[in-house]
Formats: C-alpha cells, sequence, structure tokens
C-alpha cells in the first residue's frame, strides 16, 4: 500500500467568512451594556467612598478628574458594545457549529458534533430578565466548555442543543 498525500487546491477551499452567520438577540446588547454600565458606576461610587473616608484623598481635583475618566470610558465602551455586538453570530451546519466574534481581534471557532461530549444552556441574573440564554457546547479532555454563544432567544438555544444531540446519538450509532 503506497500513501498517498495529495496537495489541495486552495482555491477550492470552502471560505468560512462567507457562511451566514445568525445575528444575536438584539437584547444582547442591552445587557453587555447595562453589565458595562453597572460596573463603571461601582468604580465610580467606590471612588467617592474613598474620597469621602480617607483622609489623605482630600483632592476634589483627583476625584473629578478620576470620575471623568470613568465616564469617558464609559462612553468609549459603550459604543465599543455595538462594534462587538455587530460581529458575533453562529452557523449551524450538517456536521459542525460555528461562532464568531470579535472587532479588534475576530475570531471564528468551529467545533464539530464528533467531538461534543456534552451541551448545557444557562442564564445569569440579566439574561434572566431580557430571556436569553448561553449554550455551552463541550468536548473531550476539557473541564470548561469550548464554545460559548450568549445571548441567544429561548428557542434557539433549545433547537440548537436538540439539534446537537440529535447529531451525537447519529454519531454514536455508526
Amino acid at each position: 500500500m503506497n500513501f498517498i498525500n495529495n496537495i489541495i487546491n486552495n482555491d477550492s477551499l470552502p471560505d468560512i467568512q462567507e457562511l451566514k452567520y445568525k445575528k444575536l438577540d438584539k437584547r444582547y446588547l442591552k445587557t453587555s451594556r447595562i453589565h458595562m454600565i453597572f460596573t463603571m458606576s461601582i468604580l465610580i461610587i467606590i471612588s467617592i467612598i474613598i474620597y469621602l473616608t480617607v483622609d489623605e484623598f482630600t483632592s476634589l481635583k483627583l476625584l473629578l478628574s478620576i470620575i471623568s475618566g470613568l465616564l469617558l470610558i464609559t462612553i468609549l465602551l459603550y459604543i465599543y458594545q455595538k462594534k462587538i455586538y455587530e460581529n458575533r453570530g453562529w452557523c449551524l451546519r450538517d456536521k459542525d457549529i460555528s461562532y464568531k466574534h470579535g472587532y479588534i481581534r475576530r475570531t471564528i471557532s468551529t467545533i464539530p458534533f464528533n467531538k461534543v461530549q456534552h451541551i448545557s444552556i444557562s442564564q445569569g441574573l440579566l439574561s434572566r430578565i431580557f430571556h436569553l440564554r448561553s449554550i455551552n457546547i463541550y468536548t473531550a479532555g476539557n473541564s470548561a466548555y469550548d464554545l460559548s454563544i450568549n445571548g441567544l432567544e429561548k428557542d434557539d438555544a433549545e433547537k440548537i442543543k436538540t439539534f446537537i444531540n440529535n447529531k451525537i446519538s447519529l454519531t454514536e450509532d455508526e
């Protein structure tokens, strides 16, 4: 038996960028922004508490500079959240699931169904309020999830989980 390892023409390779990715629910952008504003508000409150309680911290000018900086960062992150949201999406195919995310550093992750060990659906507090779900996909050899898609509608999360579970069952039966 001879070993054969043919060269593949790069022009014939499928382009994963060309897939039609489904956008996350618009409510996900709201939850991301609320989370970011909440975090920045806590930092501002901590700055004010430090100013009011620490005797050495008596410069009102310094406090206002810190708060102004935090507010500026909040505004920039608020705008940036939209860019991040616009670049997120998922695509389900016959044999795998792909997820793209990132604005500055763009990433596309693809997990073949024959590597999936477990799937879970989860919700954080804000996700529960906005009726969103996250799906976490685990593969062999790792205790953490390998792919997590946040900001899914309940029906989409359930359909993805059922679809992948059915594919896993078919693979195990073969």
